[in-house]
């Protein structure tokens, strides 16, 4: 009972961190938000390309506009893809049905996927768009999906550990 607290504690928690976490980033006018997803390309080409920092300057501007779309694309699966596997993370310490699990994360997570993009549009140079509600939402449901394989592994492991002291 206190581990399945712990980890109904846990769930909660980052469920809430990754809330708050998108609800600043969505708040960010349109200006700060260029600038936060390109300084994370700056350093990541840093890190993963060997030459980056001889480029001169108006090249790298290039590489981080062309690079701008696909980092904020996937920002977007990425973070929502944390929220389904916390959020479901979260249900599954209730004693609720496989389906009722798998319907309550889902929606929930569409709903805050919804709500964000509704946020947006109350920024200044920032828009609403269906397709990152549908992108989130697909990140959502697959971070759903490897909670529910990652709990369904647990469960069995646990089982066999129950079973051998048993014997």
């Amino acid at each position: 009972m206190k581990r399945k607290l712990l980890f109904r504690f846990v769930f909660l928690v980052l469920s809430i961190a990754i809330l708050i976490f998108i609800f600043n980033m969505s708040s960010a006018n349109a200006d700060k938000s260029t600038k936060v997803s390109g300084k994370f390309i700056e350093k990541m080409a840093e890190i993963f390309i060997d030459d980056y920092k001889n480029l001169d300057v108006n090249h790298k501007i290039l590489f981080v506009k062309s690079m701008q779309h696909f980092v904020r694309k996937l920002a977007h699966f990425s973070i929502f893809f944390a929220l389904g596997f916390c959020v479901n993370g979260f249900v599954c310490t209730f004693n609720l049905s496989f389906f009722r699990r798998i319907l309550f994360s889902s929606v929930f997570c569409l709903f805050y996927a919804i709500i964000d993009e509704i946020h947006q549009t109350f920024v200044p140079g920032r828009s609403g768009q269906v397709s990152d509600v549908l992108l989130d939402f697909t990140g959502s449901v697959l971070g759903i999906l490897l909670m529910v394989v990652s709990f369904n592994i647990y469960i069995r492991i646990r089982r066999k550990l129950n079973e051998a002291r048993t014997r």
